[in-house]
């Protein structure tokens, strides 16, 4: 079980909660709920930040001993927390704590007399972990001082070396996964998805805009994919059953196949990219330049891809959704949470949502309905809702999240999302036109 302790963090005063596989938050704007769903990501990528540093060290002439590379990781952790949270070398103190099993934890804190420092300096913030990730660590940089002494060996050794290196680094890659518990690759799809889109065609300097970590990670996997779409999503499918190459790798046909009729609904229309240009196409003929399109299917645009790609891939994913119903009429927000669902589903990926939307939460509760009623009427529950897309609530948590204050809106009884809190902005309103019509009557 992965469970995660913020204290004192940005505009968390305290949040504690298992990290589960769907975990849905809500609240004002400004109240946390994208810190949390950071630190998560952060924390998740933690082995990819240990595998990214090794895949370097490899690559350099200079040697380092066990505890260098210890002091290396440290530092590999502190520039890409603060890459991640720009704003924390002023934070205030703060102790955050990830637990990735019941005896196996990272935790980072912020101490006082470091709070206020410019000029953070080596060790601006403090990481500990348990005993056994350090005996771990001990055990796998040994490993790689051990593969780099070999460095100035004969010139035969070396090319035997570097014809190894890839298995080397291979095996350890799947060592660490396994240490952590998973080898899902962590994703973190921001909001603003549109403008940082635009930012990309237009070739404009990322530093001016002042483009953090997540958002250029999110950019560069989307220049990485771009050129796979130059046939549309159905196309894509053909050609990979008919290329038994590909077909080895193992694919989500079927999975796939929903999945393009869900976008088809959200997008109303087939995205393609024809010479370098961006388009989506309502028919054979017709079609908008994506920069013309509107700014729901802007926005909505790299979820879906990217959710089809994890999906006919097989890719284990952990992925962050921040505001996925950006700009979406409420029938297209509810098709994306069917396509986020599909999702989770598959290969047991994790997924986080960041929402304002109460339409985004009565579909979730949709799905985790089916999930309560299919057990024993199946059947009947399928003609309605498709069984891929049921959600377990036991697999599922819901927070409300308003900075000084935190609580989960699964009804314990009914095992659904709370009713109230899903219709707490309706009723407001609602009570001042109440009161309004009192006074006109």
């Amino acid at each position: 079980m992965e469970k995660i302790i913020i204290e004192n963090f940005g505009p968390i005063s305290y949040f504690e909660a298992e990290v589960k596989d769907i975990m849905i938050f809500i609240g004002p704007q400004a109240s946390g709920k994208s810190t949390i769903a950071k630190l998560i990501w952060f924390f998740k990528s933690v082995k990819n930040f240990l595998i990214e540093l090794i895949n370097n060290v490899v690559k350099q002439s200079e040697l380092y001993t066990p505890n260098g590379l210890i002091e290396e990781f440290k530092m590999f952790l502190d520039s890409n927390l603060k890459a991640t949270f720009e704003e924390i070398s002023n934070n205030r103190t703060f102790q955050i704590t990830y637990y990735y099993s019941e005896h196996k934890s990272i935790k980072i804190i912020l101490p006082k007399e470091k709070r206020f420092s410019e000029n953070v300096q080596k060790f601006a913030f403090q990481f500990t972990w348990t005993q056994n990730i350090t005996t771990e660590l001990d055990k796998i940089f040994i490993e790689v001082v051990n593969y780099k002494q070999n460095f100035y060996q004969s010139l035969s050794d070396k090319l035997r070396l570097n014809s190894e290196k890839q298995n080397f680094l291979t095996v350890l890659t799947k060592h660490i996964n396994k240490f952590f518990g998973n080898d899902q690759a962590p994703i973190f799809i921001p909001a603003a998805r549109s403008l940082l889109s635009f930012l990309k065609l237009t070739n404009l300097n990322f530093d001016s805009f002042n483009i953090n970590i997540l958002d250029q990670g999110f950019i560069g996997m989307t220049e990485i994919i771009k050129p796979e779409f130059q046939n549309d999503l159905r196309e894509i499918i053909d050609i990979i059953k008919g290329n038994k190459q590909l077909n080895e790798h193992g694919n989500n046909f079927e999975e796939a196949e929903i999945a393009i009729e869900i976008i088809n609904k959200i997008l109303k229309g087939k995205y393609k990219v024809v010479d370098e240009e961006e388009r989506l196409y309502f028919n054979a003929q017709n079609y908008v330049k994506l920069k013309y399109a509107s700014s729901g299917q802007q926005e909505a645009l790299w979820i879906v891809l990217l959710i089809f790609k994890f999906i006919l891939d097989e890719e284990n994913v952990f992925t962050v959704f921040e505001e996925p119903e950006a700009h979406l009429y409420p029938e297209a927000q509810n098709e994306m949470v069917k396509l986020m669902a599909l999702l989770a589903n598959v290969n047991q990926n994790q997924i986080i949502i960041t929402t304002h939307s109460p339409y985004i939460l009565s579909a979730f509760n949709n799905l985790l309905y089916a999930h309560q009623i299919g057990q024993d009427k199946p059947d009947e529950v399928s003609q309605l809702v498709n069984p891929k897309l049921w959600l377990d609530v036991n697999r599922t948590s819901a927070y409300f999240i308003d900075g000084d204050s935190y609580e989960s809106i699964i009804d314990p009884d009914l095992n659904l999302i709370q009713a109230e809190k899903i219709d707490s902005a309706s009723r407001i309103i609602n009570e001042t036109f109440d009161q309004l019509f009192d006074l006109d009557n």
